[in-house]
């Protein structure tokens, strides 16, 4: 499992977002919960793990820029993709370093709560916290999943944000 696991979540991977998904016994939160699964699906417009949202240059939904090669894991709850630093417009910077601000200002804006930057290069560089429309905080972690404590925080994490509001 372990094996497995590191190969899909950690080849190449910057960060893993996910947005807040509740799982309810009441019939009008199970609407809502499956309304939001599909709110994403449609708006990422991704029907496959392989497919991108952005590019590697960064190119793609422009509601994601400063992301690259960003997929989905699970619609509204999990996705994954990396920093668009070295093609960035406007602030361009080597790769190996953490999402710049706007895309952490695009993924709150977009009710993403948490974010997961998996080396530590660079990270101090990051905000931990950014505010998003309508006061919707993005946390940002360093977590570099290279222990068994550490996937498990962020197995943790995605767990947390499928079954708790």
């Amino acid at each position: 499992m372990n094996f497995v696991f590191q190969k899909v979540a950690f080849i190449s991977t910057l960060l893993i977002c996910y947005t807040a998904h509740s799982q309810s016994n009441s019939v009008a939160d199970a609407l809502d919960s499956t309304a939001r699964i599909q709110f994403y699906a449609e708006l990422f417009g991704l029907p496959c793990g392989e497919d991108k949202a952005t590019d590697n240059r960064g190119n793609g939904n422009d509601l994601l820029y400063g992301t690259r090669n960003f997929r989905t894991i699970l619609h509204g709850s999990a996705y994954r993709g990396g920093g668009n630093n070295y093609y960035h417009k406007t602030n361009k910077r080597n790769n190996k370093n953490p999402l710049p601000n706007d895309a952490l200002k695009n993924l709150a804006d977009l009710k993403f709560s948490s974010a997961v930057y998996l080396y530590s290069t660079n990270f101090e560089s990051a905000p931990t916290t950014t505010e998003g429309k309508e006061g919707n905080i993005l946390n940002y972690y360093q977590i570099g999943g290279d222990t068994q404590e550490e996937m498990r925080e962020i197995l943790e994490m995605v767990h947390t944000s499928i079954t708790q509001p």
